[in-house]
């Protein structure tokens, strides 16, 4: 501005508002945008304080009404936005001088909003509060914060962060010259929309406090040694309340949208212009975390809630983007990175196996060459994020329904073919081969009943059985003491859903438990197939060649296995075990597996197994045998299933007093007619009566287990991690 004198005149920020002030109700565009343009020369006088003392706290609404405090807001926050800890500091000293009275009408106006339509709430003044709080304090929030600025309200909190990661970006009116002052002219300015996109860090950070609204140690202190049923049953409400406002309000597809649009848009295009087809740019360990924050809230909803868990299954598999939008896409790059790493961990092995060097001296022993080159395999956030997106696939695939669409859907989301490929990688983290193993369960991809499902299709008639293989292999690279903990894994599954009725999984038990080379061609045969003369060309080359290639690395597993371990087998009588005695998986030999299958899918103790094939399939079957012989040690024994020994996420208790989860009782009662295992007493499905008082004990133990520990960093090296329960 150029004043009598001609000289420029600055309009600093305090006589942009002492002119604003003249309006009724005060408008503060012009200050709006010098806030994104210039935030800065808000530190050189104290303007922010008068906005807070005169504006933000003024009762009166005819000087500053909703749009004018919401202005104040936003001002406020371009200012915390300024890189530089003056910047923070002077705006957390502002925010001291906010008074209780503005508080208690932010409350009054968002409840006043949604009373109408509560599935309309949109909470403005507390998605702007929220965007300021977390840049004035350097994305340091906690969940705790969001729920004292909402005086304790979880489901406006709740929206509150997901309406500010939705968005994803804010809209704010700027003044722009449209006409420069000339001689008879006067300037003319207009208001213009522009859109401001968030910045990475404030998405990431919205990420985390996601996570904190279903974790326990937001509700209860990580120091407790006991918690009180009524609190437990308290929190088990609450997470009811979240799950429902989850599934009415679609949070999960807008999250999705929103991390889609934060990590991997931007990406895309960059990676279009490299004109590279393989090139991928990798995610950072911030990118990992944020991505296990939001599977970690989808889990825990599932892990804690009591209602509606199978309508949330169902809702996460086909109802929103989640698959699409945020774990298709994760995952394919995570894989693309693991295939780097394992390229990297090869190129190191063979480096170091290079011939001895006169000068040099001797070369390392191979143990030691195979535990360095292994170290380049080994990525904490990489690890964690995969594992976490592999867990919300097996939650939301188990009891999907079996139509042509659903079986075609969880055909196309495996991504175990893909992450198979990096098998040094798979065979090192022995829990993400774990997941792998109960996600195909759950897909039902290692059912060879299906193979033919497509009768045109070569790879989709032997999609099972070369999955099958490949999972093998990859397991016969694992020392023994890591593929025991991934029978341990399978077999005590523990709050992780897994459809134990079915053929996959009697298939992976066996490939983890060992069988033998000629076994495995005894599978192939005894699939369903059409009759040789019906067979086409094609079809009975790929059938030659998947067998010739199935050999070719069986033969080179044979080189690679550990001396003790071929000792192991052969003292059991198999040189080389590999699958295991698998069951038929023959439509036509179904009655003749149904003991087998009975047992698998109860998982029942192997002595017990046999009895359900013999004819003293009464009394002996129910006796001590079938107690807890497979019972997970680290369980405490009164909450688990009377049947298998495992951890019971819905109990139910018969009129003679043992607790049984419901869906084991239930296909005990399908299998065996309407006798009680235990007793041998008459019992049918309407005899049993929910047990919540145990199923209370059972979430206290669980929140026992994870409170005070934070799923920061996952190791390879531990048996599990917070969420396996």
């Amino acid at each position: 501005m150029e004043s009598k004198d001609g000289k420029n005149v600055k309009l600093t920020p305090k006589w942009q508002l002492n002119a604003a002030m003249l309006s009724r109700p005060v408008d503060l565009s012009t200050l709006v945008t010098m806030s994104q343009q210039n935030p800065e020369e808000f530190l050189e006088d104290d303007t922010l304080s008068v906005m807070v003392l005169r504006l933000l706290n003024s009762e009166n609404s005819a000087v500053s009404d909703k749009d004018t405090r919401l202005d104040v807001l936003t001002i406020l926050a371009n200012v915390a936005a300024v890189p530089s800890k003056a910047a923070r500091s002077s705006v957390q000293d502002v925010l001291g001088n906010v008074s209780e009275w503005f508080e208690r009408y932010m409350k009054e106006q968002e409840c006043k909003h949604g009373e109408d339509d509560e599935e309309s709430r949109d909470p403005e003044l507390h998605k702007s509060m929220l965007l300021l709080l977390a840049r004035a304090y350097n994305y340091k929030l906690k969940t705790e914060d969001v729920l004292e600025l909402t005086d304790g309200d979880r489901q406006l909190a709740l929206e509150t962060v997901v309406g500010v990661l939705e968005e994803g970006e804010t809209y704010s009116t700027e003044l722009r010259q449209r006409q420069k002052p000339s001689t008879g002219k006067v300037a003319q300015w207009e208001h213009e929309l522009v859109c401001h996109r968030y910045e990475k860090p404030l998405i990431l950070q919205l990420c985390r406090l996601v996570r904190g609204f279903t974790h326990p140690t937001t509700y209860f202190s990580g120091n407790s040694e006991e918690l009180e049923l009524y609190s437990v049953d308290k929190f088990s409400a609450e997470m009811d309340g979240l799950l429902n406002i989850t599934l009415k309000s679609r949070i999960i597809e807008k999250l999705s949208i929103a991390l889609y649009d934060c990590l991997f848009a931007d990406l895309e295009e960059e990676e279009e212009e490299a004109k590279d087809a393989n090139y991928k740019i990798l995610l950072d360990e911030t990118d990992h975390n944020a991505i296990v924050s939001i599977h970690t809230f989808m889990q825990n909803l599932y892990f804690y809630a009591t209602q509606n868990t199978e309508k949330y299954r169902q809702h996460m598999l086909a109802d929103t983007l989640l698959v699409p939008r945020l774990i298709l896409p994760y995952l394919d790059r995570c894989i693309y990175h693991t295939n780097l790493l394992n390229r990297r961990a090869e190129t190191y092995n063979r480096a170091l196996s290079m011939g001895e060097d006169k000068d040099d001296g001797p070369l390392p022993d191979p143990e030691d060459i195979e535990a360095v080159s292994n170290l380049a395999l080994d990525h904490p956030a990489l690890v964690q994020g995969i594992a976490a997106s592999l867990r919300t696939l097996v939650i939301s695939s188990f009891r999907a329904p079996p139509t042509r669409f659903v079986l075609g859907l969880l055909r196309r989301l495996n991504p175990t073919a893909s992450m198979l490929r990096a098998h040094r990688f798979c065979a090192r983290h022995d829990y993400i081969f774990s997941l792998l193993c109960l996600l195909n369960v759950n897909m039902g991809a290692l059912d060879l009943s299906r193979s033919f499902m497509q009768e045109n299709s070569v790879v989709e008639a032997y999609y099972a059985h070369t999955l099958l293989h490949e999972m093998a292999s990859v397991q016969q690279k694992m020392t023994p003491e890591q593929q025991q903990k991934v029978l341990n894994r399978v077999v005590f599954s523990r709050a992780l859903p897994v459809a134990r009725d079915t053929p996959s999984y009697a298939a992976v038990m066996a490939l983890i438990s060992g069988g033998s080379e000629e076994e495995i061609d005894d599978l192939i045969d005894s699939s369903p197939s059409k009759n040789d003369d019906e067979e086409d060309e094609n079809l009975q080359n790929a059938r030659t060649l998947a067998k010739r290639e199935a050999k070719e690395r069986l033969d080179e597993l044979k080189k690679q296995v550990a001396p003790e371990l071929q000792s192991e087998e052969k003292s059991e009588g198999n040189a080389f075990r590999l699958l295991g005695a698998l069951p038929s998986f023959d439509r036509n030999a179904a009655d003749k597996d149904d003991a087998t299958l009975i047992g698998m899918s109860l998982e029942l103790p192997v002595e017990t197994k046999r009895l359900f094939g013999s004819e003293e399939r009464g009394a002996k079957a129910s006796a001590p045998a079938l107690m807890h012989s497979s019972a997970d040690p680290n369980v405490p024994k009164e909450l688990t299933c009377a049947i298998n020994g495992h951890l019971m996420k819905d109990p139910v208790r018969s009129p003679y007093g043992h607790a049984f989860e419901r869906s084991t009782i239930e296909l005990w009662l399908k299998m065996q007619g309407s006798v009680c295992p235990i007793t041998q007493q008459a019992l049918t499905a309407e005899d049993l009566v929910s047990d919540e008082d145990l199923q209370m004990r059972i979430m206290r133990w669980h929140i026992q287990k994870t409170s005070g520990s934070q799923p920061v960093v996952f190791s390879s090296n531990d048996d599990d991690d917070i969420y396996d329960f």
